[in-house]
């Protein structure tokens, strides 16, 4: 049976660096963190003690696996993340567009659509420190909302006039 102390011992790292990445930074900053330390750190020792046959490499192997399935974590929740975002504009979309509907414009900013058209403005995505509103510009000739997919850049527009999706950045 493994051993709990030092399951937590080397689980610790990877769960924090996951809730860092997904739910703070929200900008891959903490898998560059863990790819890298397992490059230039992790990899390096794993080989030395290989090669010394030193009882240190099972959990050296341990911390690169715990590593490598923090790191899909990451993509996975942040896929789910902006899954969640384009649900989330799509209902902004039907919101503007019934908004168009009945007052035959576009509507100046968001908050025009509360709480007729819907009952209150979602956040993007979910985060702490990332920039998770939706951004809208409707005082122009084209119109459109965007969220950021990847802080600082990365937008992904929607294009009212069209009706199409787009990146910019």
């Amino acid at each position: 049976m493994p051993d709990v102390k030092k399951i937590v011992k080397i689980a610790w790292m990877p769960v924090v660096a996951f809730c860092l990445d997904v739910f703070v930074f929200d900008s891959f900053i903490m898998t560059i963190v863990m790819i890298l330390s397992m490059v230039f750190f992790m990899a390096p020792r794993l080989i030395y003690f290989l090669v010394k046959k030193n009882g240190k490499v099972k959990g050296y192997i341990r911390m690169m696996i715990l590593f490598v399935c923090a790191i899909i974590a990451i993509y996975f929740a942040r896929y789910l993340n902006s899954d969640l975002a384009e649900s989330r504009a799509n209902k902004l979309i039907i919101a503007v567009e019934k908004y168009k509907e009945t007052e035959k414009a576009y509507p100046d900013k968001l908050e025009q659509l509360v709480p007729k058209y819907i009952p209150s403005i979602p956040s993007a995505k979910i985060g702490i420190m990332s920039n998770n509103s939706f951004g809208y510009t409707g005082n122009t000739d084209s119109p459109f909302l965007y969220y950021y997919v990847l802080p600082p850049f990365g937008r992904r527009l929607y294009y009212f006039e069209t009706k199409q999706w787009g990146f910019l950045d």
